[in-house]
């Protein structure tokens, strides 16, 4: 392989997948604010409960995310379990928003 063609791939790349920086910036990111709206949801459900509030609403908040990261990443990646995932995690937020919703509506 010629070195203007080893070049020309490393370019590409990198105008695909960006810095190698912005993408470790953009991974650690990404960590962090799923880790503090994790921690939040499950204050909030917590808060909640002790107040003897309904907590579906957030179940289904938090469902919602998961689901849509799953299903996102099977977009990408094509791998079944990942469908699966996103797919349960679908379920279950739509079971919460519904309990909720009913609960509010008190049916």
């Amino acid at each position: 392989m010629k070195r203007e063609e080893i070049l020309e791939r490393n370019k590409k790349s990198l105008s695909v997948d960006g810095d190698e920086r912005e993408v470790l910036i953009s991974g650690r990111a990404n960590i962090i604010a799923k880790s503090v709206f994790t921690v939040t949801i499950i204050l909030l459900i917590l808060f909640k409960q002790w107040k003897g509030l309904d907590t579906n609403d957030l179940w289904g908040v938090f469902f919602i995310y998961c689901a849509s990261e799953s299903l996102y990443k099977y977009y990408c990646l094509k791998e079944k379990k990942i469908l699966i995932t996103g797919i349960l995690f679908t379920i279950a937020a739509a079971c919460s928003l519904a309990a909720f919703f009913l609960k509010m509506l008190g049916a």
